[in-house]
Formats: C-alpha cells, structure tokens, sequence
C-alpha cells in the first residue's frame, strides 16, 4: 500500500497493490453485489457510475484478435460519455450476477445507491484495518479509481500512456490527473526496472 496526506483536508490518498486489490475483493467473497461494485472500483469508475452499469453498457470489440476484448461504456457521469477496457473476467462477473438475477438488458446491475457503494468500501476498509493495519481505514471509492489509474499508466508504454489513460478515466485536466490520481510507480514496476538494470 503506498499512502500520501491531503494537502487541505485530514485523511490519505491510497493505492492498492495486486495483494491489496484480492484481500479487499475477498473481503466481499459471500457478497456478489458488494464485491462486483469493487471490482468495478478497480477498474476506475466512480461511485455513481457503479451504480448506473447495465449488461447492455458491455461490447466486445471488432479485432482480428483470437480472444475476445470489451469495454464498459459509461454513457453518463462526471466526465460524461465514456468507453473503459475491462477484463474478461469483470465481464464474466457481471453477466453472471445479471443473468442469476433475471435483469433485463437495461436494468442497473448494482442496484443500490451511490452513498451505499462508499459505504461497502470503507466498510471493508475499516475491517482490513483491524486485520493489516496501515491506512486502510482512510480506504474510499476514488482509492479504487487511483489505483487502476496508477496500475494502467505503469503497465502501458511509450508517450500514449497519459493521453489513453486519461482518454479511459475521462479526465480532461493533466494537473488533476497527475496531482489527484497518479501515483509512483507500482512495485511490480520498479521490480521489473530493477531486473533490466541487474540491480540485485
């Protein structure tokens, strides 16, 4: 877990590594809503863009590609209109809890308010508090949209890194961007920079 103090309020800005990320879905294990709300969190949508998330917001991209892609349009929110690249598995997820629920196409898969997602979070984070210490308890929904920030800009590389996260985030502000959500580089970064540099 990597934390820095606000500069104009009490609390802490929190990124999660790969470790962190499981423990606080497994937090929610025997609670698909609660633990599909994560997982959206974690793949960088805001609280009351959890809860507007509908089966009929999935597509698949058109590629030449073996596997199948997808993307989570977000039609409205913040920053308005939207397409983020989620993982087959979050697509899995998410047709799974719809689908043993018999939700239409456009009913909202989370069906709870956006007050009651940020309540799941800090509630799992006041609970791996007790567990792990740290800054857990300081854990919100805009901790989850940092880290998947964070963790995509690492994981691209070359100049379009900023430009296509900040494209899938729905950021129009570099200073916000780099200031708010960005944060160091992860340690699986630097473990790989460490590797290429021989430093042992």
């Amino acid at each position: 877990m990597r934390s820095e103090p606000y500069n104009n309020k009490d609390g802490y800005k929190i990124w999660l590594n790969e470790v962190e990320q499981k423990q606080l879905l497994e937090y929610y294990e025997e609670k698909p809503e609660e633990r599909l709300a994560i997982l959206l969190g974690l793949h960088g949508l805001r609280a009351d863009e959890i809860t507007n998330v509908r089966k009929k917001h999935v597509r698949e991209l058109q590629t030449n590609s073996t596997e199948s892609k997808y993307v989570l349009i977000v039609p409205t929110g913040k920053s308005g209109f939207g397409e983020v690249p989620i993982s087959s598995e979050l697509k899995k997820q998410l047709y799974m809890y719809a689908n043993a629920r018999s939700m239409a196409q456009d009913e909202a898969v989370i069906d709870s308010s956006k007050r009651t997602v940020q309540r799941w979070v800090s509630r799992a984070g006041t609970a791996l508090h007790e567990i792990h210490g740290k800054e857990w308890n300081h854990l919100t929904c805009h901790d989850l949209r940092r880290t998947w920030c964070t963790d995509l800009y690492y994981s691209l590389s070359g100049d379009r890194a900023r430009e296509l996260v900040m494209a899938f985030g729905r950021w129009k502000d570099t200073a916000t961007f780099k200031n708010s959500y960005l944060g160091k580089p992860t340690d699986s970064v630097v473990s790989e920079v460490m590797d290429e540099a021989k430093i042992n």
